[in-house]
């Protein structure tokens, strides 16, 4: 079902409201994003008022998120009135039309009035209601004339104001707080059989309940608006008129009444008169000759739920003593009035309104006309008997209640109120009620049901008394429970311990006492072991008594009602409450056998309390089992004590019904197949497919004379006659061992070489029916998780799959390999479980034993796929976690299936990096540079513009493996690595334990059903992801990284990229062409001018410029400098600065090339332009070897010639100006270079102080390039003679 809320007016005041009810929550430096400075100067002066009157009744300051909770609100039905109250405050809102609003919503609602109700000390507003009044007049148009608010308070008063606050009525109708005010319209008749009801307005009381009849109510309003209207006009003070009449019932037969509903008045007919005067009367009641009409109120609460009023309004004649009575208490009322009246002296009246006359000080208190009590309608049988014995359960009720701690007297009380109790029913409520009294211990309880029995048999049970027989069973039965809490109480404090030998803890013991073989206890004693040694601390520890009182004890079971015939059995069944919660269960179950599984009692003498008990062995079964698995680190002893009690209860069940055993076995399996405590699970398994066997007696021979695998039995009689419950069990038990072993795993700390960034995750909790139930790739899922957690690195796990610590395998190393996993699985279970104890084991260790187990789950490319995805998902949860991405593209890059590789590449693509790479372009795009931190939060959720920098770098790397995998899957390129393109990867098989898997897709199969990429569109998503990266790394401003695609490219953009959108032509115009050669000039000049300013020498420090950050040519991973920007090159991160520099050099280059590349699908940019530049830029910045290698490579030799010159020139206008000894020789120059050098601005270079030789050579380079009859090849060759010189 579901439904629309429309907006049908709006409130822009509520900080005017807070302030006004609670202005200790109004911070004065506080602000409002609206400003309501018109308002009139009257209304800011009443809240002032207000504010300081009522600042010293906040007792309790509210909680500043709760005050709307905290306030009382009350809307007209004609949402006209909106009022807010608290505490004895309140805020009258009104409803008008804003013509101006364009949105909509034109009903606004705005304070009108507010300011203090309270009249009386400590009063306090409890309730309010808001009541439109319309014209009774024919020429009404229907709508509602005015609202009156009525407001009922913690005094008892109810006072009625008009929507501008002014005062109409206020009375006094009862001394207790106001709870409910509610209003019913006036219906007309409908037909015979309903009659008209009319309007009123009910007041409820906790203890009463008050009527005013509307007509009354609306005249007396009318009346009194009327007279506040006169003496504002005159100036004169206004006095209330005559109080309104009511009428009050009583609600004293129900304890707390919460709400109520007034049904009004009731169909009245013979039968109903005759039922209510039943009711009322009792069975001697005389039924008057005409029917009396009567209002039904149903009222909610405690003691009863639901109780159901009748106020009887009239009847037929009175008689004669009833016509004096009625005038005796009138003049004695009458009588009363006037005397409170006279003595009073206030001109209010009774009702305590008026102004106060001056020879008095003190004010007596309003006269208040008491209660008529209403009879409660309750069911009762033909005789008021049962009647009675609900008002004694009542009393019974009230006096548990009133104690707190245990008694005799008590005790005697309780039993001589239950004893006068005659319906048996009634009688059985009250020891119910008795029977949950958490004060009241064993002994009590027991002679208050002895007295009960007593009383029980001192007379014989009719037949057909079926209330006395099931009371009587419901007393033998209490009974048969408390001596059984008592036995076993006497169990648990030692009274009846046995003594008793201590159990044998070796392999031989259990495997004789479990008919299993010794090789399987010694494994499972070895994985329990094991597991246990990676909990170092941990100890199992019982309790000295159990917590359980009797009364919990009592409430988790119960009869069957079924056999209360049976009352003369000496033992009766007793079965399990169905409605006791899982930590009842557990907590019953320590109660029973936590004494037993810890030694501390017989077992024998357990038997013997359980055997007596009545209790259901299947219940008895159910709770042991459940509080086995609840509990971890159970030692062997308790593994012979569960075996033992396990059989006593298959025992009590009895043989006869032996087909029911499978059912038993079934719930054990399914507990210990959900369950996460494995090492609880397995020992359980081992117990119950041994007592499994013993009861159905599928053991026909011990598992010692089994032939061993391979060889067959010497006769068809030494074959083992196998149930399926004994399949399921063996199945179960190789579940369970794997499992172990991954929790021993799980839970070690294997020591790491080279540790990555390790994701935070919680403790990996494994059930068998949760890797059933979570598919095939479940264990491979789980691994990945566990290698996130301890932070491998991918080169370490995949060293670790592909079977040696080194990268390169020997031969007989892989022969090694090949034949282990060749072994016996059996065997090769067991012998891990006896090596995995070492908490220092390599990860490569821990892994190849894991794989063991699980040859196919833990496949070299599934475990590696897995990993990149477990940690982009952490990633996806924590953006700021940006080396996750990177140790995600890790895993991908070492996954040897180009298929799989491929498809892994294209889901974590469309799954999480898509609508991220599109949010970061068009908002680079917007700004044109590296966005700020503060934008990058906002818009994309990262922190800042370098972890933005990162993880569009994981993009370029991701896109590039996208791209190279689909390549060589088309046949378009050679593998760069040991990708396998040819084989399909197999996906779907899984170790015969785990053969029943089912639940979601394998992340394998869902990679290999990937469609194939666009490998055209993966290539322009990378050119744009490369141009992205170059802007975030080197910083570059005034680029638009859209503006360097057209129309068609734009397009292309941003969709899936299997999909084959229309790409763009290698041409476009000019516009684009000339933004692209602008952006490569940006980029090449950008990663220059990163090159450290001063070649290094060993041991040198060199100026790394602030803008730069190392980044791996390999990954596309920036290492950053640093949380110091300003700090030396040799403090960042322990780098030297040769290796510094080094990188740098290697960074521009790697830069350089990506540029290119670029060139090479931009077609129409001046390739040869850029790489002059690139160059000229290496010159100026020194790098004259690096600038030598790529001059190789320029076309335009003329073009190149005449820039190198003016590098060269500017260098020895630097020298010139230096005073070295250049200048002596440039003195007897010509003049025509003496002029030229001197209009050289060496400022331009970022590395003018160069040796003298560099100068010659590049000077030489400059000659090569010039062609003789260039204009400029004298002034070169005149230089190459001053630097020669």
């Amino acid at each position: 079902m579901s439904c629309q809320l429309n907006t049908v007016a709006s409130c822009s005041c509520m900080r005017e409201v807070k302030e006004c009810l609670f202005p200790d929550l109004i911070d004065e430096n506080d602000v409002s994003e609206t400003d309501n400075s018109d308002w009139e100067d009257w209304m800011k002066e009443g809240r002032e008022d207000s504010r300081a009157a009522r600042r010293h009744c906040s007792r309790q300051k509210p909680k500043p998120q709760s005050w709307f909770q905290d306030s009382i609100i009350s809307l007209s039905p004609s949402k006209d009135l909106l009022v807010f109250g608290y505490r004895d405050t309140v805020a009258f809102l009104a409803a008008k039309w804003d013509e101006q609003e364009s949105r909509g919503i034109s009903l606004k609602f705005n304070i009108v009035w507010s300011g203090v109700l309270a009249l009386e000390e400590k009063e306090q507003i409890t309730t309010i209601t808001c009541l439109p009044l319309a014209s009774q007049k024919k020429s009404s148009h229907g709508s509602p004339d005015w609202t009156c608010v009525i407001v009922g308070f913690s005094s008892g008063y109810v006072r009625i104001y008009t929507e501008t606050g002014a005062l109409l009525l206020s009375q006094l109708l009862h001394e207790e707080p106001v709870q409910r005010l509610k209003c019913r319209t006036h219906e007309p008749r409908r037909h015979a059989g309903i009659p008209e009801q009319v309007e009123e307005l009910t007041i409820l009381y906790p203890k009463a309940l008050v009527v005013i009849e509307g007509f009354s109510l609306y005249q007396a309003l009318r009346a009194c608006r009327n007279q506040v209207a006169k003496a504002a006009a005159s100036g004169s003070e206004f006095h209330q008129l005559s109080p309104l009449t009511y009428k009050k019932w009583g609600l004293n037969d129900q304890d707390v009444v919460n709400d109520y509903v007034s049904c009004g008045l009731i169909a009245v007919n013979e039968f109903n008169q005759l039922r209510s005067t039943s009711l009322l009367g009792g069975h001697d009641a005389a039924a008057r000759p005409s029917a009396a009409a009567a209002s039904l109120y149903v009222a909610t609460g405690v003691a009863p739920y639901v109780g159901f009023f009748y106020a009887v309004d009239g009847g037929g004649p009175p008689m004669l003593s009833d016509v004096a009575m009625a005038v005796a208490s009138k003049l004695r009322t009458a009588l009363r009035n006037q005397v409170s009246s006279a003595g009073s002296r206030y001109l209010g009246g009774w009702l305590g309104i008026g102004k106060k006359s001056p020879t008095d000080e003190q004010q007596p208190p309003p006269r208040i006309e008491p209660a008529t009590q209403l009879p409660i309608s309750i069911c009762s049988d033909k005789n008021s008997r049962r009647a009675r014995d609900l008002y004694l359960l009542k009393e019974l009720k009230s006096l548990i209640k009133d104690n707190i701690t245990n008694s005799d007297d008590l005790q005697r009380d309780i039993v001589t109120k239950l004893s006068v109790i005659r319906t048996a029913g009634i009688r059985q409520q009250g020891l119910e009620r008795v029977l949950t009294v958490r004060y009241m211990d064993h002994d009590s309880l027991d002679d208050i049901l002895s007295s009960m029995l007593r009383q029980l048999d001192s007379h014989e049970i009719a037949a057909g008394a079926v209330e006395e027989k099931i009371l009587h069973h419901y007393c033998h039965l209490h009974q048969q429970l408390l001596r059984t809490y008592r036995l076993l109480c006497l169990l648990s404090e030692g009274a009846t311990v046995h003594t008793q030998d201590s159990p044998n803890n070796t392999s031989e013991s259990l495997s004789a006492l479990l008919n299993a073989p010794v090789s399987e206890v010694e494994e499972a004693m070895s994985a329990l072991s094991g597991y246990r040694a990676t909990r170092t601390g941990v100890r199992v520890s019982f309790m000295d008594k159990s917590s359980m009182n009797v009364t919990q004890f009592l409430k988790c079971f119960h009869g069957n009602p079924s056999s209360h015939d049976n009352v003369n059995m000496e033992i009766l069944p007793i079965m399990l409450n169905k409605e006791v919660s899982v930590e009842g269960q557990l907590e019953l179950g320590a109660f029973l056998y936590e004494q037993a599984l810890a030694g501390k009692c017989s077992v024998i003498s357990l038997q013997e309390a359980l055997q007596k008990s009545g209790i259901q062995p299947e219940n008895l079964f159910t709770l042991l089992v459940n509080y086995w698995l609840s509990k971890e680190d159970w030692n062997f002893t308790a593994t012979e004590y569960l075996y033992a009690i396990l059989k006593h209860l298959c025992s009590m069940q009895g043989q006869e019904d032996a087909g029911g055993f499978s059912d038993w076995w079934r719930i054990m399996r399914t507990a210990c197949s959900r369950t996460t405590n494995i090492a609880s699970a397995l020992p359980a398994a081992l117990v119950g497919r041994s007592v499994s066997n013993l009861v159905e007696g599928a053991l026909t021979k011990p598992f010692n004379s089994i032939p061993p695998p391979g060889e067959q039995p010497k006769s068809d009689s030494e074959w083992l006659d196998v149930s399926s419950d004994n399949e399921l069990w063996s199945l179960l038990l190789r579940q369970l061992h794997n499992l172990l072993f991954l929790c021993t795993v799980f839970r070690s700390k294997p020591h790491l070489e080279e540790r990555a960034e390790p994701v935070s995750l919680p403790e990996i909790l494994l059930s068998v029916d949760g890797v059933l139930h979570s598919g095939r790739g479940a264990i491979t899922e789980l691994v990945a998780k566990w290698v996130a957690k301890v932070g491998a690195t991918a080169k370490a796990v995949s060293v670790a799959l592909r079977g040696s610590m080194d990268a390169s395998l020997s031969e007989s190393q892989v022969e090694t390999r090949q034949d282990s996993m060749s072994m016996d699985q059996d065997a090769a279970e067991q012998q891990t479980d006896e090596t995995l104890t070492n908490q220092e084991d390599s990860i490569s260790a821990l892994l190849g034993r894991t794989m063991l187990r699980f040859p196919h789950s833990l496949a070299h490319d599934m475990v590696l796929a897995n990993c990149c995805w477990e940690y982009v998902v952490q990633w996806n949860k924590d953006l700021e976690a940006v080396v996750y991405v990177m140790q995600a593209i890790e895993h991908l890059k070492l996954v040897r299936n180009g298929i799989l590789q491929h498809g892994v590449g294209a889901m974590v693509w469309h799954t999480f990096f898509q609508e991220k790479f599109k949010a970061a372009a068009y908002l680079i795009d917007k700004v044109g540079k590296a966005p700020k931190d503060r934008l990058c939060r906002k818009e994309l959720g990262i922190s800042d513009h370098r972890s933005l920098r990162d993880v569009i770098g994981q993009c370029c790397v991701l896109l590039d493996i996208i791209r190279e995998s689909q390549a060589v899957k088309d046949n378009y390129a050679e593998p760069e690595t040991d990708v396998d393109m040819e084989e399909i990867p197999v996906y779907g098989v899984v170790e015969d334990a785990w053969m029943d898997c089912q639940g979601p897709t394998p992340l394998v199969e869902l990679a290999i059903d990937q469609r194939p990429t666009n490998y055209d569109l993966v290539s322009h998503h990378h050119q744009l992801a490369t141009v992205l990266h170059a802007i975030l790394v080197y910083e570059l401003k005034s680029v638009r990284p859209l503006s360097l695609y057209d129309s068609k490219g734009k397009n292309a953009l941003f969709t899936d990229l299997h999909t084959h959108p229309v790409m763009p032509y290698p041409e476009v115009d000019a516009t684009v062409t000339d933004q692209r050669l602008q952006f490569l000039s940006k980029l090449i000049s950008a990663a220059v001018r990163a090159l450290p300013t001063k070649a290094p020498q060993d041991g040198a420090t060199v100026s790394v410029p602030a803008a730069y950050d190392m980044m791996d040519v390999d990954t596309g991973v920036t290492q950053s400098k640093g949380d110091d920007d300003d700090a030396p090159p040799s403090s960042r991160g322990g780098r030297s600065s040769k290796a510094a520099a080094t990188l740098a050099r290697l960074d521009a280059s790697q830069w350089y090339g990506a540029a290119m590349v670029l060139t090479q699908a931009w077609l129409g940019v001046d390739v040869d332009a850029l790489r002059r530049q690139h160059v000229r830029e290496l010159y100026c910045s020194g790098y004259d070897r690096l600038a030598e290698e790529v001059l190789l490579t320029v076309s335009d030799h003329s073009e190149m010639g005449s820039q190198l010159l003016r590098v060269a020139g500017q260098r020895l206008a630097h020298a010139m100006l230096q005073g070295s000894s250049i200048s002596n020789y440039v003195s007897h120059c010509s003049t025509k270079l003496i002029s030229w050098l001197s209009s050289m601005d060496y400022t331009s270079l970022r590395v003018a102080d160069v040796p003298c030789e560099d100068t010659a050579i590049l000077v030489s380079h400059v000659i090569n390039q010039l062609p003789e009859t260039h204009e400029e090849y004298d002034l070169a060759v005149e230089l190459v003679e001053v630097v020669h010189s």
